[in-house]
């Protein structure tokens, strides 16, 4: 569906965050971790939204790609007191089209990977 190589997991945040980070064949990279804190605080600075992933409350912003300048897309969502999940996706500069991604699209396809990254999570908890 996505076109994924293997995942890598990771940890950032002074070791606070674990995550997994996983390279698409199509040019677009994907980073997925857990914060134990609310979205507002787990993105840093710059203009945020307000939006709604799947039922639940996010933070979206979505500033240039560090050293590219290419369209990048995160959203952190509210799980719980206290817990959230950040998804990040960003284009690689090998994409070949990767001059033509707007950021409308990098986060449209990030929504709809976060909706299937927390119903993959609910359908975990009801086994």
């Amino acid at each position: 569906m996505l076109d994924l190589r293997t995942g890598r997991p990771g940890t950032s945040h002074g070791g606070t965050s674990r995550g997994c980070t996983w390279s698409g064949n199509d040019g677009l990279g994907y980073n997925l971790q857990t914060f134990e804190q609310h979205a507002a605080s787990a993105i840093a600075g710059g203009q945020t939204s307000v939006i709604t992933v799947a039922g639940f409350g996010a933070v979206e912003s979505t500033p240039p790609a560090p050293g590219t300048g290419l369209p990048f897309c995160q959203v952190v969502l509210d799980v719980a007191d206290d817990a959230s999940l950040r998804a990040q996706l960003q284009v690689n500069p090998s994409r070949p089209d990767a001059g033509r991604l707007t950021t409308e699209d990098v986060c449209t396809q990030l929504h709809d990977v976060a909706a299937t990254m927390l119903a993959n999570l609910r359908a975990q908890q009801d086994q």
